[in-house]
């Protein structure tokens, strides 16, 4: 109850506000324009965790993650329901590539080339929503090419932390 509201309506607002950040749409490939749309919608995918996870989590054997649950229940002073909002909070980027890595496969194919897809560089770059610039430098190029669409991730990486950030108001935010 406590999360800023992570729904569809935020997507689209974030597909809004890349089209206003992005002022000459029409340079970008349909590839381009299909990762900045599938990035809105993805990015957050990792707030909604399973109940297997969560119990995981619970007991300090979420493998997936190197914070301990107990670790953050202590600094929540011993507050359950935070520590688990402030846990998935910090982790839900890494969650949500996860999510398309393990969970999407075959739904990033590029029509007519030959089994190529972009699944990787989707979920780097909705990982990247929350990673700090050294981050993004490691992990994301600023040039690939799959078939006859070339595409900067880092690029889209960047809209959508922008796009991201810019949707916060007083509707999807607690006051604090």
């Amino acid at each position: 109850p406590d999360y800023t509201l992570h729904d569809i309506e935020h997507s689209l607002r974030i597909i809004e506000y890349m089209a206003k950040i992005i002022t000459s749409i029409e340079s970008l490939n349909d590839l381009e324009i299909s990762m900045l749309i599938n990035s809105a919608l993805l990015h957050d995918i990792g707030m909604g965790i399973s109940g297997a996870d969560l119990e995981s989590i619970k007991k300090d054997k979420f493998e997936f993650c190197e914070i301990k649950f107990s670790r953050m229940l202590q600094l929540i002073k011993g507050n359950e329901k935070l520590a688990i909002q402030e846990y998935v909070r910090r982790i839900h980027a890494s969650l949500s590539r996860r999510y398309i890595e393990t969970e999407l496969n075959g739904k990033f194919e590029i029509p007519r080339s030959n089994n190529l897809n972009y699944q990787k560089e989707i979920g780097l770059i909705c990982e990247s929503h929350t990673m700090n610039k050294d981050w993004i430098i490691e992990n994301l190029s600023t040039k690939e090419v799959r078939g006859l669409y070339s595409f900067n991730p880092t690029f889209i990486a960047c809209v959508l932390r922008l796009a991201d950030i810019l949707d916060i108001d007083s509707n999807r935010t607690p006051y604090n």
